[in-house]
């Protein structure tokens, strides 16, 4: 026999008084059946260990590690979820050193793969951030870039990056032979200043395509399909910047200036978490996201100086 203990009144109105707190700290938010719940947050401004300046880019790598584009600081940090973190990396243009590194990403291997907007290159590490390998320059031909933005890994590790002020997304092997498709313009497969790529389970290339407000779904030929326009409302977007896809396909996008995380599926139906703040939850200004593959979203709080993560739990376990 399960014998249980009654509830006071008193204990009862400090329960919900607890619980309304957490769920105005960290809202539920709801995408077919699936919320998600504030975990923990770390970091603070500064140079430190586990400190950030603005950092702008995030990618999970092997056994739940965190990888930040640590920008201001001109480094790369590994941090584990309760921000132990190391770095690598140091300000100058020689190989192995950053300009304000703007986007990150991890291979089947562990290697760290970043971008940098200001040397317009592709860096390639190890997982413990030995130096291996680089390419790219300035210029409009296909393997240069102008500002280049995010990158992501595809499965047969291609590697893609969002190559910004040539609007465009290249293609590339780790030699840095590329292929390119997209040009400037509002139409499907055109581009203003796209900011960053991901990869879904059909090899599809998600764009966000930060100045015209939307993402674009593509196949490698540049046939492209669109959702989202300029706006605050749900499948709405302010400067959408890094995105990542999640195990059942959904689109996780850092929708940076409405200060909130957007998760849409392909056709553009969304839910939002997350507002302008400085609490659990809140955002200021937040560039990029990564999911991993429990369905944990970590995202960079760029003005924040602060890494969140949030927990993805079902409907039926909410209460």
């Amino acid at each position: 026999m399960v014998h249980c203990r009654r509830t006071s009144t008193t204990e009862l109105a400090v329960l919900l008084a607890t619980l309304a707190s957490v769920v105005a700290a960290s809202p539920l938010h709801a995408v077919q059946g699936v919320s998600w719940v504030f975990e923990k947050e770390f970091g603070t401004e500064g140079s430190q260990s586990g400190q950030f300046i603005t950092p702008r880019a995030i990618a999970f790598g092997h056994d739940g590690q965190i990888v930040i584009a640590d920008s201001g600081n001109d480094r790369i940090q590994l941090c584990d979820q309760q921000g132990r973190c190391t770095a690598f990396g140091s300000r100058g243009e020689d190989a192995g050193e950053f300009v304000n590194p703007h986007g990150v990403a991890v291979d089947s291997r562990g290697r760290v793969i970043t971008v940098e907007t200001y040397t317009n290159r592709v860096q390639i590490f190890d997982a413990e951030g030995e130096f291996l390998a680089t390419f790219g320059t300035w210029g409009e031909e296909v393997g240069q870039f102008r500002t280049p933005g995010g990158l992501t890994v595809d499965g047969k590790e291609w590697i893609i990056v969002a190559d910004e002020n040539n609007h465009r997304v290249q293609i590339c092997t780790y030699v840095g032979k590329c292929t390119a498709f997209g040009g400037p313009g509002t139409a499907a497969g055109q581009f203003n200043v796209p900011r960053d790529v991901a990869v879904d389970s059909q090899g599809r290339i998600v764009v966000s395509d930060r100045e015209n407000h939307r993402i674009q779904i593509c196949d490698r030929e540049g046939l492209c399909t669109t959702f989202g326009s300029y706006g605050t409302g749900l499948g709405q977007f302010s400067s959408p910047s890094e995105i990542d896809i999640d195990a059942d396909d959904r689109i996780v996008i850092a929708d940076r200036d409405n200060h909130r995380i957007q998760v849409c599926d392909q056709n553009g139906s969304c839910q939002a978490f997350g507002s302008y703040g400085t609490g659990p939850g809140q955002f200021n200004t937040p560039p990029a996201v990564a999911v991993d593959h429990d369905g944990t979203i970590v995202v960079a709080d760029r003005d924040n100086s602060r890494i969140q993560l949030f927990r993805q739990i079902p409907d039926r376990e909410r209460f």
